[in-house]
């Protein structure tokens, strides 16, 4: 008897085709299978974050527009409600009346260090806020939906 006969059929009885479909579909099934009845595999687990983001020599219209109780957004996606808010005047360089360079306080700019805190700080190959990556020294664009400035991440804790 041969394996396969001229019109591809295997042993006489059974297509080719058919069970090359027949086994595409009872792997998917299987796989199906092995991901809703596998135990230990947890939807990810969210965690409280504080963080602190600082802004350098803005305007002096945001050293009021972000207050405590603000939400923080970044491209749409809440970052976090803003706990504390301290704001400096920006320091510059200057030549000063003895001819020395010193550092002087800017008239109209400051610096503003906002604290962060979330609840939805996740541990996934890396520190996210829902689908943004957080990491330190990386700068992000944080609205309150009244002002819109460019930060930078300083520190990152999370319990």
């Amino acid at each position: 008897m041969k394996l396969m006969d001229e019109k591809g059929w295997l042993f006489g009885k059974l297509n080719l085709f058919d069970l090359l479909i027949l086994l595409i579909l009872l792997a998917g099934v299987i796989g199906m299978a092995f991901r809703l009845l596998m135990p230990g595999v947890k939807e990810e687990e969210r965690l409280t974050a504080t963080y602190t983001v600082e802004m350098v020599k803005l305007d002096e219209c945001y050293a009021t527009a972000y207050q405590v109780g603000d939400t923080l957004y970044e491209d749409g996606v809440a970052l976090g409600t803003v706990t504390a808010v301290a704001v400096t005047p920006a320091e510059t360089a200057q030549i000063l009346p003895d001819g020395s360079v010193g550092l002087v306080e800017h008239v109209m700019r400051y610096d503003i260090l906002l604290t962060v805190t979330t609840d939805q700080f996740r541990l996934q190959d890396g520190y996210h806020v829902d689908s943004q990556e957080l990491l330190a020294g990386t700068s992000h664009a944080i609205s309150n939906g009244y002002a819109k400035a460019i930060g930078v991440v300083r520190e990152i804790s999370y319990q």
